[in-house]
């Protein structure tokens, strides 16, 4: 083989090598921004007043809670009810995959049922 000529992968590398170390560190440091940008808080400074055991035993001061301090931040809820065990929220068209991760930011699973505009029966 030819030991003084390189070839096209090999001058590419050579190339490459300063900037695509600097390429790879600028993606890193991109990709953490991102990452951890997207962690904000749908709500920004809000902390339930009660944890979800006090919550679990007082159903319509959580229902409050909600309709005051929270959907109207969040959005994508058209109505909540109080059930059994358990606040029924009812999503609007326009998706419930954001206000259903917002709830559940704040509030234990447990607390709600959730009903998407597909499980709705028509009224």
């Amino acid at each position: 083989m030819n030991e003084g000529k390189m070839t096209a992968g090999q001058e590419a590398v050579r190339f490459l090598k300063p900037a695509g170390s600097a390429f790879i560190i600028f993606c890193t440091i991109l990709f953490f921004a991102i990452c951890i940008g997207s962690f904000r808080e749908p709500i920004k400074g809000y902390v339930p007043p009660h944890g979800s055991e006090y919550y679990r035993e007082h159903l319509t001061e959580l229902n409050e809670e909600l309709n005051i301090n929270v959907i109207p931040h969040i959005g994508g809820i058209a109505k909540t009810e109080i059930g059994e065990n358990a606040i029924e929220i009812y999503f609007s068209d326009s998706g419930y995959v954001v206000p259903r991760a917002a709830l559940l930011r704040y509030f234990d699973k447990s607390l709600f049922v959730f009903h998407t505009p597909d499980s709705q029966e028509k009224e």
